[in-house]
């Protein structure tokens, strides 16, 4: 794992038949934030229906490879590209710094109702299993998980 960066796959990629998806943004994106595609081609922040599948962002959406605005007045920014995701109904194991403060161990169900790695309440898709708590690395601290479908709910 790079010392600078929120997200990893640990394994599972690359993957030439892994599903993916590049598209553009209505809200600001962090590394790590678990979407959906909207009605509109584009990504929404978090996964709430069983009929959606849920993405992982691999970069911010402020990062200058993505499609945004210039930075200064009266430039035009020219898109390199969109916001690339992959999809968590892949077989992935995922590393990340970008998740909420809880209280994880191994085999934890994981959701993403707002968009952050959450632990699961009931009632809420999973989006992924814990399969190494929280560590530090450097000066970032990592969960590690399993990505699931988004299909099954916590009971």
């Amino acid at each position: 794992m790079s010392l600078d960066v929120s997200l990893n796959i640990v394994k599972g990629w690359p993957n030439p038949y892994i599903v993916e998806d590049s598209l553009a943004c209505d809200v600001a994106l962090a590394q790590g934030d678990v979407v959906t595609i909207g009605t509109n081609r584009k990504w929404v922040k978090g996964v709430t229906s069983a009929n959606s599948t849920p993405y992982i962002i691999t970069v911010d959406s402020t990062d200058p490879s993505t499609a945004r605005v210039a930075h200064k007045a009266g430039y035009v920014q020219v898109p390199w590209g969109n916001i690339h995701g992959i999809s968590l109904s892949n077989a992935l194991e995922i590393e990340t710094a970008n998740y909420a403060a809880g209280s994880y161990v191994v085999g934890d169900a994981l959701s993403a109702p707002a968009g952050k790695i959450q632990e699961a309440a009931n009632g809420e898709l999973i989006v992924g299993i814990v399969t190494k708590a929280p560590y530090q690395l450097g000066d970032m601290t990592y969960l590690t998980f399993m990505a699931e479908n988004g299909k099954r709910v916590k009971a």
